[in-house]
């Protein structure tokens, strides 16, 4: 399920991730509070770990300028998840709440809402583009150049617990990953457990945004075009459409 709304504001900061993941959350739990803390505040639920949906966010008309987004028109933003139920909760909770405000200071108003039609993967390669950055790690939690020789290992490892969270085993063929073209995106972060931990205020993410042809399990390919690609999926990292 792909749904796209529309929101009014004139600014919102630049490490925008943040404000968009607390207006899903604090939509959630107001509609469906059960459903809230199986994602958030429960551990035990397996098929939960992994969040069930990704996200993008568009500017249409936009200058940047200290530190926050100015913005002339609206703001696109795109969620995607392979949950139907999950999707419609979301889509719901943001027909009833029409206003939100982010640390006092950044007031949104939810515009538009729309039900995007999905295409389907009928073969085993496909070409995606990225509509936000896709991120891999390693082990070791260092974030991943296109060019290492682990990206696709780790890629692999990624997507194959991501789909046993939601199904009980894990990818069907392994895939292949070749890049078309993409873009390396450094994004910065301030997150205040990273700082508290290593004293450093910015949080540095390396992630790539373009084209690239992945090949693999038609039904894998599926459901990752539906949940997202890569590591923090449900902060606003690998949403995707297809080319």
């Amino acid at each position: 399920m792909r749904i796209l709304i529309e929101l009014n504001t004139n600014k919102i900061p630049l490490n925008y991730n943040y404000l968009i993941l607390s207006l899903i959350k604090n939509n959630l739990s107001k509609e469906n509070q059960m459903l809230f803390n199986k994602l958030y505040e429960e551990n035990n639920d397996y098929e939960f770990r992994t969040k069930p949906f990704t996200f993008s966010v568009k500017f249409e008309d936009f200058k940047i300028e200290n530190e926050e987004v100015l913005l002339k028109k609206r703001v696109l933003l795109t969620i995607s998840t392979f949950d139907y139920i999950i999707g419609s909760v979301i889509y719901n909770s943001f027909l009833k709440e029409k206003d939100y405000e982010y640390q006092n200071k950044y007031k949104l108003q939810i515009g538009k809402l729309s039900v995007l039609k999905e295409k389907n993967i009928n073969s085993n390669q496909i070409v995606f583009k990225t509509l936000s950055p896709v991120t891999i790690r390693n082990k070791a939690g260092e974030f991943l150049t296109i060019d290492d020789s682990n990206y696709e290992k780790e890629l692999n490892y990624i997507v194959d617990s991501n789909i046993k969270s939601y199904r009980g085993n894990g990818l069907k063929e392994k895939l292949k990953f070749e890049p078309v073209l993409m873009k390396k995106r450094v994004i910065k972060e301030r997150i205040s457990e990273f700082t508290e931990k290593t004293g450093k205020d910015i949080f540095y993410i390396t992630g790539y945004k373009g084209i690239f042809k992945l090949t693999g399990d038609k039904e894998d390919l599926n459901l990752i075009y539906k949940m997202g690609l890569g590591f923090r999926r449900s902060s606003g990292f690998g949403c995707l459409e297809i080319v």
